[in-house]
């Protein structure tokens, strides 16, 4: 009888530790709650360039990052989500007029 109770006691002790262990006190991991979603909004730039003469290219190889770079500043964002360019083309009698446009979702 007395294997008995000391089996019983282990056993029980056991159970014991076994399940203290599993609980724990709620954990506060920010003093306040913080929004997950950010704000976006639509934002748009454009940038242009020449190639004078057809031959000598003014700012047309980076036109497309200019309006990328303008569509955030003016936006006041980090980023564009998704952004679509488009470019159009104007033949002048000196050259040729090349401008890019960028539109995306502003990430601020």
């Amino acid at each position: 009888m007395r294997a008995r109770t000391q089996s019983n006691l282990l056993v029980t002790f056991f159970l014991g530790l076994a399940l203290g262990g599993c609980t724990t006190a709620p954990l506060l991991t920010s003093p306040h709650r913080v929004d997950a979603t950010p704000r976006m909004a639509k934002a748009a730039g454009s940038a242009c360039g020449i190639e004078f003469l057809d031959i000598i290219p003014i700012g047309t190889l980076s036109r497309t990052q200019r309006a990328y770079d303008n569509a955030v500043n003016e936006a006041g964002a980090r980023a564009l989500l998704a952004p679509s360019i488009s470019d159009t083309r104007l033949d002048l009698v000196v050259g040729t007029l090349r401008c890019s446009q960028v539109e995306g979702t502003a990430i601020f």
